[in-house]
């Protein structure tokens, strides 16, 4: 898929189903923000989207505030109709993932959340954004991520593409009883490891960025779920 020709709206509606366990996903990221669930903190979603994760994470901590950041206008839009009934907890803005300006007036973070965007930055800026999200972090705090990784070698990629596809036609039948999601899938191209568009999607291997997080300072870093090239990993303060 070529950038500046992203279908927003299709993926809006077929998202949760072409993403491999995407609902595995964003739970085992809300499970492991570093807080009690009645506890009152503030959690940052880097690249919002339509705002599913940022709604796991309200439903599941009643306490929390929550700052929903993206690059796109529309997806901002859709995300502040779904998170209507939390308007209270949570503020909307628009931001630039590359530019760290917006990091500027953050304070007392106590997580950062991220899915589906830091694979848009080349690696140089994956470890920029790193150690910058660890300065900003409070004590206990996490920076939780899941994202797509790139593969080490060409088997590797091959088996990440057919378990994307399989993942996509699998979810398409048992969430919708119908294919018309996993052809939309098919023909957006969107399995990046069979269509790789290098000025857009810039994927890194999973070791890699588990060591730029080390390097960054972060403690207990892992990978806490894996699934079809697509990874939740992070590490704590």
């Amino acid at each position: 898929m070529e950038a500046g020709t992203v279908d927003w709206q299709g993926y809006i509606d077929h998202g949760s189903v072409i993403t491999p366990g995407r609902w595995e996903q964003l739970n085992t990221l809300v499970s492991l923000a570093p807080a009690e669930t009645d506890e009152p903190f503030l959690a940052v979603d880097l690249g919002c989207g339509a705002g599913a994760l940022t709604l796991a994470l309200l439903r599941r901590f009643p306490e929390a505030r929550a700052l929903a950041l993206d690059a796109s206008p529309q997806m901002l839009e859709h995300a502040q109709a779904n998170l209507a009934l939390y308007a209270e907890r949570v503020t909307f803005n628009r931001f630039d993932l590359r530019d760290a300006g917006w990091l500027l007036e953050l304070e007392a973070v106590r997580c950062f959340l991220s899915s589906l965007a830091i694979h848009h930055l080349t690696a140089a800026q994956k470890q920029d954004l790193f150690f910058r999200l660890r300065q900003k972090l409070v004590p206990g705090g996490a920076l939780l991520i899941a994202d797509i990784v790139a593969p080490l070698n060409d088997r590797v990629a091959r088996h990440f593409a057919a378990s994307w596809d399989a993942a996509a036609r699998e979810q398409s039948v048992a969430l919708t009883h119908q294919i018309g999601p996993y052809r939309w899938f098919q023909d957006e191209q969107w399995n990046l490891f069979r269509h790789p568009d290098p000025e857009y999607d810039r994927p890194s291997p999973l070791s890699d960025q588990l060591l730029w997080l080390r390097e960054a300072g972060f403690r207990g870093v892992d990978c806490f779920w894996l699934r079809a090239g697509h990874a939740v990993y992070g590490g704590f303060t």
